[in-house]
């Protein structure tokens, strides 16, 4: 079990986990959780922990096969011994993927926590209505970006051309000669 392989430094323990009485945390957050951890792999024929994930993301190079299964299994997931050991710059940037994956995920299973159990209610006194929308549709207008590289590269160059396009006419119309009339 991978979570055994790292020492736990108590003062460093998310919030999520130290309240065993709170049954979000035994029966909802800490299930999901550790389930998404064991095994992030989007393929369910393919197992995949985020620890194994992480570090081959900062150590391997895109499409380095050979590479990322050195990690898969997850036995050299943030080594710092042996050949297949992590400088300290790849432990950083194991790191950071680690962290980024795992608040990513923590902030879904509260939002669908949220979404699933929390009703629309009137706020006492106020003409307002609580609301908890969901923060990937509110962050992808019109739904899921493109996953075909090429379609998402000449998206990026549109909105960057636009963008351009628009600066360049607002600066030529801020920067052009004021005619003064006589009075």
């Amino acid at each position: 079990m991978p979570f055994s392989r790292y020492p736990v430094v108590t003062a460093n323990i998310d919030p999520f986990y130290q309240n065993e009485t709170d049954s979000f945390q035994t029966n909802t957050f800490r299930p999901a959780m550790e389930a998404y951890m064991q095994d992030i792999a989007p393929d369910p024929n393919t197992s995949l922990n985020i620890w194994a994930a992480a570090t081959s993301m900062a150590k391997c190079e895109v499409g380095n096969i050979t590479c990322t299964n050195i990690y898969m299994d997850g036995t050299h997931a943030f080594d710092t011994t042996g050949a297949n050991a992590l400088c300290k710059g790849e432990l950083d940037m194991a790191w950071r993927y680690f962290r980024e994956m795992y608040i990513n995920k923590k902030r879904k299973i509260t939002n669908d926590f949220i979404n699933t159990t929390t009703p629309v209610f009137p706020v006492p006194g106020k003409a307002h209505v609580l609301q908890f929308p969901d923060m990937d549709a509110l962050m992808i207008p019109g739904g899921a970006l493109s996953s075909n590289y090429n379609e998402g590269v000449a998206s990026l160059n549109t909105f960057i051309s636009d963008n351009c396009t628009a600066s360049a006419v607002q600066w030529s119309h801020e920067l052009a000669p004021r005619v003064r009339r006589k009075k």
